[in-house]
């Protein structure tokens, strides 16, 4: 939720500056960065869930 609050800050910052804030314009440049972000996030849950599993198994 952070993330996107600081892509959403600077889409605000970037449009105020180029005077482009139409809303097919802002999807169209965050898609991309919004699918790696869910892209980057999804692959730290795998890893994060491999790291507790392996952590709670009994040691032989």
């Amino acid at each position: 939720a952070l993330v996107c609050d600081d892509l959403a800050d600077a889409w605000r910052a970037f449009a105020a500056a180029t005077g482009d804030d139409s809303p097919k314009r802002a999807h169209g440049v965050a898609g991309a960065w919004l699918e790696r972000i869910r892209t980057l996030e999804h692959r730290h849950v795998e890893a994060l869930e491999l790291h507790l599993c392996a952590a709670a198994a009994p040691r032989a």
